[in-house]
């Protein structure tokens, strides 16, 4: 079954507003639909790349590098910033000594309703940095602050409905991991994990940082702490980081940003960042998350035949993250709980279709972007760990016994390494899985990346359908090049 023909990859080239992209259009194989109908699921998906569609991916990419090794050079704004060896209380007051002697940014700019004029209210941002953690405070004038609009909302919620404040942070400059962070005047906490541009936002992704805000006679306040240790990267002093902000006024429909972007570009865009320079001799510090948990269900269920009618299960586990320096994780998770995480939303399956569902379990999405990849899926990480139901409708759960997972940078060099254990359960047969990705950075916005998944499951009976014990594995890669703020080409293949 291996060696059959799984993944046909067509590829086309599409121009549209000035962009150039090499898209591709797979078809299903008869060996991922056998294995569909036989109730052995394959865990990832992949493409089996046509040999001329690869070799023209390979001489466009070797011809991009030769012709535009380095991106055109663009005139952007810089922020010098000063170490303070006394850091702000968070309480939204301004009047702490360090955002005194800070050096502001005055005035935002309009992207709506009017691009391009100065916003219609006052906007003056402040930023300063201990050996820790990096300090951003907004000060939001208002001429009625009557009529501010902000209600309260549990963490990550949408905030934008309201009046609120918004900022990204890149310390690296390559556009391939934008922190995101926004507020509202009620001290919402919302936080995102981008690409440049704002393209695969991980809304998942929760940052260890704090806010604080405050509504007065002249607008509102917010002052946020960001602790570096959020950050996955090499430092390097004489790089500058990236950096935009935004602010809503909402009741008068207003974007305001501190650059002057075109409408045509949304707040993500490196070329419209502002560079902040004077970060220097900080340390991330050596993070710990530990989280163990000990948990008793008892089951009632009207008894059926030769079975009693409840059940007593005690489980326990722990989840374990060390950051190891400033560029990488070690976490590993033992039995982990996921009993937090919220509930499914209910899907009406019409055909034989397999459902997808969207990942919610901590676990797989912290630092899920390292496994990522353009245009395809190459990790479906709900098939790890599933919940079955059996004919009375009583779930068994495949657990995952134990999962390890490595990421960062070394470098240029992105990492993500995945494994994880599960148990047996109904049809799903005792399993290891695996993933694997490398992805090199080339510039701004472009990488070259390369991606391997594995499966290896034991041999399975239940209800007198036995199943045999395969192995399963994918190898593939993508690629992303900027030419200049408006051409790019990417691309992706693989074989199972």
């Amino acid at each position: 079954m291996m060696g059959s023909p799984v993944k046909k990859l067509g590829c086309y080239w599409r121009w549209m507003s000035g962009s150039i992209g090499m898209h591709c259009l797979a078809e299903e194989s008869p060996c991922e639909r056998s294995k569909s109908n036989s109730g052995v699921d394959a865990a990832f998906r992949s493409n089996d790349m046509m040999a001329g569609g690869f070799l023209w991916e390979l001489i466009f990419l070797i011809i991009s590098l030769i012709l535009y090794p380095a991106h055109l050079a663009a005139e952007f704004e810089t922020w010098d910033l000063t170490r303070t060896e006394e850091p702000p209380v968070l309480d939204g007051d301004l009047g702490d000594s360090c955002w005194l002697s800070a050096q502001p940014r005055v005035g935002f700019f309009q992207r709506d309703p009017n691009p391009g004029e100065q916003s219609s209210e006052l906007t003056t941002i402040f930023a300063t940095f201990t050996d820790h953690a990096l300090y951003i405070a907004f000060s939001c004038g208002d001429s009625d602050p009557e009529q501010i609009v902000t209600r309260l909302r549990k963490r990550d919620s949408a905030v934008w409905p309201d009046d609120n404040v918004d900022l990204w942070v890149d310390p690296t400059g390559s556009g391939l991991q934008l922190y995101y962070f926004s507020t509202n005047p009620s001290g919402v906490k919302y936080d995102a994990l981008n690409l440049a541009r704002g393209r695969n936002s991980t809304e998942q992704w929760d940052a260890h940082w704090d806010v604080a805000t405050s509504i007065h006679e002249n607008g509102w306040n917010a002052e946020f702490k960001i602790p570096f240790s959020n950050f996955k990267f090499d430092f390097r002093p004489d790089e500058p980081w990236h950096f935009n902000a935004g602010r809503v006024i909402r009741r008068k429909g207003e974007e305001t940003y501190t650059v002057n972007l075109p409408y045509e570009h949304n707040m993500f865009f490196l070329e419209d960042a502002v560079r902040l320079t004077g970060i220097d001799s900080i340390a991330s510090g050596v993070g710990i998350r530990l989280v163990p948990y000990l948990k008793a269900d008892h089951r009632w269920f009207p008894p059926l035949e030769d079975e009693e009618d409840s059940d007593l299960q005690t489980d326990a586990g722990i989840d374990i993250d060390i950051d190891i320096g400033s560029n990488l994780t070690v976490a590993a998770a033992f039995f982990p709980d996921f009993a937090e995480i919220d509930l499914d939303p209910d899907q009406y399956q019409i055909g034989f279709g397999q459902v997808f569902l969207p990942e919610n379990r901590p676990f797989f999405l912290r630092d899920s972007n390292y496994f990522q990849a353009v245009s395809f899926l190459p990790f479906y990480s709900r098939r790890v760990g599933k919940r079955l139901f059996d004919e009375n409708g009583v779930y068994h759960d495949a657990d995952i016994v134990a999962g390890a997972r490595l990421t960062g940078k070394v470098g240029l060099l992105g990492v993500g390494t995945f494994y994880a254990h599960t148990n047996e359960a109904l049809w799903e047969p005792e399993s290891d899985w695996g993933v694997a990705k490398a992805s090199l950075e080339l510039g701004p916005q472009s990488f070259v990346g390369i991606i391997g998944t594995a499966r290896d499951a034991r041999a399975v009976a239940w209800d007198e359908i036995e199943e045999p014990a395969y192995r399963y594995a994918s190898l593939g890669f993508d690629y992303e090049y900027y030419f200049s703020e408006d051409w790019n080409t990417c691309g992706n293949g693989g074989r199972c």
